[in-house]
């Protein structure tokens, strides 16, 4: 068995010999605070400030973002802008050289008149309905004094083709029963408002018994000559109206 060393003990006395701290030493120390701990009022100011730099930083930002779009859509207004500048351009310049093109119509209308004005004659224009051919030769009836309507014309235009089928039928271009087209033919001449051409103009030469003289761009032709007499006048043009071929009256200056 080995007794070990006792530890010394303190000085109990020494303690109980320390000097007892001051008497004011609360008093001078009670309102002591660390540099390193905040008051609460000063860390709710710091937050605060902290706060509304963070809410600027965030408007700054957010204005940068709107400057940015807003470049971009005024690039985007740039670009309209000049796409429709450019397209009113070259819909200038395409206006400019139609009005620079010459006219197909006054072209026509110039070599027609080149042919009617050494004769003291004029255009007299008849509306462009499908009825052109019939109204003409109407107008021209009223300057013989002769009353009747373009329903009349038609009618006795219908009535000598169905008299005389033979003279005309082989110029139908019809698929099917030559007769019934024929027919079909002759119905749409009198009761339609399909505009007529060379077939019903021999066809009214015939049955009023009166020459048809027709002014176009080339020499002037007349249908029915071998009647004699004072001549219906009337001109034939391509390019008057865009919807396809017109006659008008021809009248006396």
């Amino acid at each position: 068995f080995i007794r070990m060393p006792r530890k010394k003990k303190g000085n109990k006395s020494k303690k109980k010999d320390l000097p007892p701290p001051p008497p004011d030493y609360d008093e001078e120390y009670k309102d002591f605070v660390p540099s390193c701990v905040l008051d609460s009022s000063e860390e709710e100011e710091d937050v605060e400030t902290i706060k509304k730099k963070q809410e600027e930083e965030e408007r700054a930002a957010e204005a940068k973002r709107e400057e940015i779009r807003e470049k971009k859509r005024q690039q985007k207004r740039d670009k309209k802008r000049k796409k429709e500048q450019e397209e009113e351009r070259v819909r200038k310049e395409i206006e400019q050289a139609k009005q620079n093109a010459p006219n197909p119509r006054m072209e026509e209308l110039k070599k027609i008149c080149a042919y009617l004005s050494p004769l003291g004659l004029a255009i007299h224009q008849v509306s462009a309905d499908g009825n052109c051919l019939y109204s003409s030769i109407a107008h021209q009836c009223s300057l013989k004094q002769q009353n009747i309507t373009q329903k009349e014309v038609r009618a006795t235009a219908a009535e000598f083709m169905r008299k005389n089928a033979a003279d005309f039928m082989p110029f139908i271009d019809c698929d099917g029963d030559p007769a019934e087209n024929f027919e079909r033919y002759c119905n749409t001449v009198e009761s339609s408002t399909e505009w007529g051409g060379e077939l019903e103009l021999r066809a009214l030469a015939h049955a009023l018994r009166t020459p048809i003289t027709v002014y176009s761009t080339t020499k002037p032709h007349t249908i029915g000559e071998e009647f004699g007499g004072e001549a219906f006048l009337i001109s034939f043009h391509k390019q008057y109206y865009s919807l396809g071929a017109h006659y008008n009256s021809v009248v006396s200056v």
